[in-house]
């Protein structure tokens, strides 16, 4: 029995992409990095923010400001970000529903504020944007919940190794915000496909009734 539905931020709920590749771009390119550009386009989300910054070359004397830089970039694009299609409908769906997020608290509250999106309990974001994994067991632990009474959904790749890594069910969403193509999201198998949000109360229903479960929902 589903009991929490645990929701990645960027990409998954809100049109986050281009800002953010924009914003890593402008930063490496003002402290005269010279780095290959496929790499981010490709690996952006692989990785907590600091750990994209290092892998382009990023040194640690500067990573901080950097972050700081990169941060401030994209709290000034909020009133350009857009909700995912589909995100007011998740109200609907009973389950307790909270936020895991590499993205910072104040943005993802202001985000919601600005587009009247109350119906989230909990927020669980990290200032310091530091791996999911270890914020999803607290959460387990918080919640007193099996991992197999909790579907994540996100939208990339690196959200279908955590949630096999947490052993929790999971969907990941392909549509036009993803971090990840369909192909890649593909090749990493996934428990479920899913190309739109309103695609998620369905799978709650046949993880419910244990159903045999169809991989993609269209």
């Amino acid at each position: 029995m589903i009991k929490l539905i645990v929701f990645d931020f960027d990409g998954t709920l809100a049109d986050t992409r281009t800002y953010w590749l924009d914003a890593i771009q402008a930063i490496l390119k003002e402290f005269n990095y010279d780095f290959d550009y496929e790499l981010l386009y490709t690996h952006l989300g692989d990785y907590t923010l600091a750990g994209t910054m290092s892998y382009l070359g990023a040194s640690k004397k500067d990573l901080d400001i950097m972050i700081e830089k990169v941060l401030f970039r994209i709290e000034k694009k909020l009133e350009k970000v857009k909700p995912c299609p589909g995100v007011k409908d998740l109200a609907k769906i009973k389950q307790k529903k909270i936020i895991l997020s590499n993205n910072f608290d104040v943005y993802i509250r202001d985000f919601f504020k600005k587009n009247s999106i109350s119906f989230f309990d909990e927020i669980h974001a990290e200032e310091k944007l530091q791996p999911k994994f270890p914020r999803f067991r607290k959460i387990i632990q918080k919640e007193n919940l099996r991992p197999k009474e909790i579907l994540y959904i996100g939208d990339k790749v690196a959200d279908a190794k955590l949630a096999k890594k947490i052993g929790c069910h999971h969907a990941i969403i392909s549509h036009r915000a993803s971090w990840s193509s369909l192909a890649e999201i593909k090749k990493a198998k996934p428990e479920f496909i899913i190309t739109k949000l309103s695609d998620i109360q369905q799978v709650v229903n046949e993880l419910n009734i244990s159903l045999p479960k169809k991989k993609t929902r269209s």
